[in-house]
C-alpha cells in the first residue's frame, strides 16, 4: 500500500508542474547550495543539479514545498550532510522518493567535533541546538575536499561513461581546495595569537577553529531563530563583557539584529561569517571561504 501511494504521490507533484526527467544528464538534488556548488565542480555538463534550500536560506529550519517534492522524485541521487543537519528531509523522502534513489551521506566517515560551550548557560533546549556536536564540516577544507570525493565516486558509480570526467574536473578542484586551505592558514596566521579567538552567535565553527588555530571562545544561543528575552540579552551583554573578545560574528542568513545589538552593548564588533547558504553575491564555495577569512582577519587582527 505505501507502495502505491507512493507511486501515486510522485506522479502527481510530477503531473502538477509539467516536468519529464531529462535522459541525457544525472539529475543530482542536494539538500544545500554549498552542496550544489560541490555537484556542479565535480559533474560540470554531465550533470542537472537543484538544491532543495535555496540560496540565502537555513537548511535547519527550511520547511520543503510540493516543489521540492517533485525535484526529489525525479532525481538520480540526491546529496545530504547528515548528522542532523536536514531533520526535515526524512519524512519527505518516505512519501516521495525513489527505491532506486542513491542517497549520499556527505558526512559519513567524519568524526564529529563535540559539543560546544554556550555563553549564555541554560538556554533553552530545542531541535536546532547541535548537541552531538557540529555538523558543519565542510567549514574545515579538509573535510570539504573528503565531501567531494564522496560526490566524485557517486557519479562515477551511476554514470561509468563519464568516469573519467569526473575524475579530472575533481582532480582540478581539489588542487583548487588545497591551494584555498594553504592561504586560509597563512591569512589566520597574521592575526596576533592573543586575538585568534572566535564568538559566534550560532554554533557552527567548530571545525574552522580547529584547522585554522581559532579558539572557539562560546557561541551566544542553541536556536538562532528564537528571540532572546531582554533578561538573556542583558545576562548576554555582561558575559561578552567578561570574555574581553574583540568581536562577534553572526551568519547572513539568519537575522543579525540581535547579535548586532549585542556587540553595540558590548562595545566590540561585528563581523559576518557564511555556514549554510551561498548567495547571489557569495555563490561559490570558494567565494564563501575566502569572505569569511577575511572578515575574521579584519575584525580580529
Amino acid at each position: 500500500m505505501r507502495k502505491i501511494l507512493r507511486t501515486a504521490l510522485v506522479a502527481l507533484v510530477v503531473a502538477a508542474f509539467g516536468v519529464t526527467a531529462a535522459a541525457s544528464s544525472l539529475r543530482i538534488v542536494t539538500s544545500t547550495s554549498v552542496f550544489a556548488d560541490f555537484a556542479r565542480q565535480v559533474g560540470g555538463e554531465r550533470v542537472e543539479v537543484s538544491s532543495i534550500v535555496p540560496a540565502g536560506a537555513d537548511p535547519h529550519t527550511y520547511e520543503p514545498t510540493p516543489r521540492e517534492a517533485r525535484d526529489i522524485a525525479l532525481a538520480d541521487i540526491l546529496v545530504v550532510n547528515g548528522f542532523g543537519l536536514e531533520l526535515w528531509l526524512e519524512k519527505l523522502l518516505q512519501n516521495v522518493a525513489s527505491p532506486s534513489l542513491t542517497v549520499v551521506t556527505l558526512s559519513e566517515g567524519l568524526t564529529p567535533i563535540g559539543g560546544v560551550s554556550y555563553v549564555a548557560p541554560g538556554h533553552a533546549h530545542n531541535g536546532h541546538a547541535h548537541e552531538e556536536g557540529d555538523p558543519h564540516f565542510w567549514l574545515d577544507v579538509q573535510h570539504a575536499i573528503h565531501y567531494v570525493r564522496r560526490i566524485e565516486e557517486a557519479l562515477v558509480a551511476a554514470d561509468p561513461e563519464g568516469a573519467s570526467y569526473y575524475r579530472e574536473r575533481t582532480a582540478r578542484y581539489v588542487a583548487t581546495l588545497h591551494e584555498l586551505d594553504r592561504w586560509i592558514q597563512e591569512q589566520i596566521a597574521q592575526i596576533p595569537a592573543e586575538r585568534r579567538v572566535l564568538l559566534t552567535y550560532h554554533d557552527a565553527f567548530a571545525y574552522f577553529a580547529a584547522r585554522y588555530g581559532l579558539r572557539l571562545q562560546g557561541v551566544v544561543v542553541r536556536n538562532p531563530d528564537r528571540e532572546p528575552s531582554p533578561r538573556d540579552i542583558a545576562a548576554l551583554i555582561a558575559e561578552v563583557r567578561s570574555l574581553g573578545t574583540p568581536a562577534i560574528f553572526a551568519e547572513p542568513q539568519i537575522n543579525p539584529k540581535y547579535a548586532e545589538s549585542l556587540a553595540r552593548e558590548a562595545g566590540i564588533k561585528v563581523g559576518y561569517l557564511y555556514s549554510d547558504a551561498l548567495t547571489a553575491d557569495i555563490p561559490t564555495y570558494v567565494e564563501m571561504m575566502r569572505y569569511n577569512t577575511l572578515s575574521l582577519v579584519e575584525a580580529l587582527k
